[in-house]
């Protein structure tokens, strides 16, 4: 796709090796299991193929790395209703695969080829019972079994490692009138074995959530709520042991997050038939975040901790379904965030105060969706405002905000049972030129054709939503 040269010549260059080419196949099934049990299966199945295209620098556009995905998972779950009872029991078992190709790399062997296969197991069981009148406990434990198997150059001195880790939370709800109280406490245990070299070190946490919900009467459309929690975050086997991105002395995050908000839902009326909105204020206090920094492509990140964040932030959204006229229905969505994320680490620094790198302050989007008959048409706008990558928050570091829209449209028929749709639709239309990452232009306008179809669908056109 083309986009204009970053030198003073603005020539229209065009952007290689960003092809991509991938397939996925999903199946589910349901199974009633006696009169309150049901049993779930879900097969999965991804594969792809792409380019990275390389930062444009030193006036070298082009790039021949490749990344190969190959993911494959099977899950189950089975729930039953005794009583007052609910028990639900899940099992899934995954596997991951990468194959990264840098055939340009300057070493020895003339390329850099790494592969990553990582298998997980889990296994998880949930009790949830009445206690009393307005008075829920639930009790959950999950069990994670990990394995990183590792092949290729430059993998550091740590043999392919092993992770068992369980998470056990205690909750329990309260519902007296029109006030629910929410509390719980989660338990989190993670341990990593490696042959040899340096794992992380085991991790305990325990981590308390208490909230609270007030409707101010029975049949107000006004709702308040408030909670406090603590979030825990361990490193990932993809933040620890990956080649160049990886570091093993990568602390967990911690988050300590208070939250108000206040949402009202209006009733039908004149002129819509549903409307909801909601806002959230928000503080957060980070100690030891985990923030991945991009390198020389998109495959190789640095991952790094950073001492203390502050975040302040403001969550507006707004849904409206406006009244139907005749066959025509209009849908509109908007969504705006305020986020104030600054490093507060050390005192006197370059970075002191300011805004965590690749974080806009203010993003959102607004969508509109117009259907007559079997005939959608819709439209979405997102924005971002202005970022900084990592350095000095200067005009040579700075990646400018962005607009970009996309249109589409579909139309639907049922024919035999079956929901069939094709579409047309638009990425990008006005052929913005932005960057999400420093020297990583993004593709400009995008036409894509495509037909879906839904066998033994019990859905009508004439009561689709948009």
């Amino acid at each position: 796709y083309p986009f204009t040269a970053y030198d003073q010549t603005a020539d229209k260059l065009k952007r290689q090796n960003s092809d991509i080419q991938n397939h996925r196949i999903e199946y589910d099934a349901s199974v009633q299991t006696g009169d309150s049990g049901r049993l779930r299966v879900k097969l999965y199945h991804y594969y792809s193929n792409r380019g990275l295209p390389g930062s444009v620098i030193f006036f070298n556009p082009f790039s021949r790395q490749r990344l190969t995905d190959n993911d494959q998972f099977i899950q189950s779950s089975w729930r039953k209703q005794i009583r007052k009872t609910a028990l639900l029991v899940s099992a899934k078992y995954s596997q991951t695969y990468k194959k990264y190709i840098d055939p340009d790399f300057l070493n020895a062997q003339g390329k850099l080829e790494n592969r990553f296969r990582e298998r997980e197991f889990y296994v998880s069981g949930a009790l949830r019972k009445e206690a009393a009148q307005n008075l829920r406990l639930s009790l959950s434990s999950d069990f994670f079994h990990t394995r990183l198997t590792r092949s290729g150059a430059f993998l550091g001195d740590t043999a392919n490692p092993i992770r068992n880790s369980s998470m056990t939370h205690l909750g329990l709800q309260w519902l007296p009138g029109r006030l629910q109280v929410q509390g719980g406490l989660l338990g989190t245990y993670i341990s990593d074995k490696i042959g040899r070299g340096r794992a992380a070190k085991d991790i305990f946490r325990v981590t308390p959530t208490v909230g609270l919900m007030y409707r101010h009467t029975d049949t107000s459309a006004w709702t308040f709520r408030l909670f406090y929690k603590t979030v825990f975050r361990a490193p990932t086997f993809n933040d620890l042991y990956y080649t160049f991105v990886g570091n093993a002395s990568l602390r967990p995050e911690t988050v300590q997050q208070i939250n108000a908000g206040l949402a009202w839902q209006g009733r039908q009326n004149g002129i819509w038939s549903d409307l909801v909105f909601s806002v959230d204020i928000y503080g957060n206090r980070v100690t030891d975040k985990i923030m991945a920094v991009p390198r020389q492509n998109l495959f190789q990140w640095s991952m790094m901790n950073v001492g203390r964040v502050q975040v302040l932030g403001i969550d507006f959204a707004a849904d409206v379904r406006w009244k139907p006229l005749g066959s025509w229905a209009v849908r509109q969505r908007l969504a705006y965030g305020y986020q104030r994320a600054t490093d507060m680490t050390q005192p006197g620094s370059a970075s002191y105060k300011n805004q965590l790198p690749y974080t806009p302050e203010h993003s959102g989007s607004i969508s509109t969706s117009i259907r007559h008959r079997w005939l959608t048409v819709s439209h979405q706008a997102l924005f971002s405002s202005l970022r900084y990558r990592p350095g000095d928050q200067v005009a040579e570091n700075r990646l400018e905000g962005w607009l970009i829209q996309d249109v589409r449209i579909s139309m639907q028929k049922v024919v035999a049972k079956s929901l069939h749709e094709v579409f047309v639709e638009c990425s990008n239309a006005f052929d913005t030129e932005y960057e999400i990452i420093r020297f990583y232009p993004m593709p400009g306008r995008q036409v894509r054709f495509g037909y879906t179809f839904t066998l033994d669908t019990k859905q009508s056109t004439t009561n689709h939503k948009p």
